[in-house]
């Protein structure tokens, strides 16, 4: 088990028309002392962002800015459709 220290810094729950659950996301610190890869993100699910996509979009989130970082989950969880929803078992 590769034990490595993190702490959530935010949070998100977003209720998309036509699921019968909310989707989440978190941007998480690492505090290993790596400043290519400070913050990281996770959803707890992913989906197609449009039908002829040939499959789910799974966006890197790792930045060296939580502001970068903010950005790209909120626009997912914006565009995010009820097309081929895939639950993040590591969430």
């Amino acid at each position: 088990m590769d034990n490595k220290p993190s702490e959530i810094i935010k949070e998100y729950k977003v209720n998309v028309q036509g699921l019968n659950f909310p989707v989440r996301a978190r941007i998480i610190r690492d505090v290993r002392g790596d400043e290519q890869h400070v913050f990281l993100g996770e959803l707890s699910h992913y989906c197609k962002q449009f039908e002829d996509a040939a499959t789910p979009y799974y966006p890197s989130l790792v930045r060296q800015s939580i502001d970068s970082l903010e950005s790209l989950i909120i626009d997912y969880l914006e565009k995010f459709t009820t097309i081929d929803v895939v639950e993040n078992e590591f969430y």
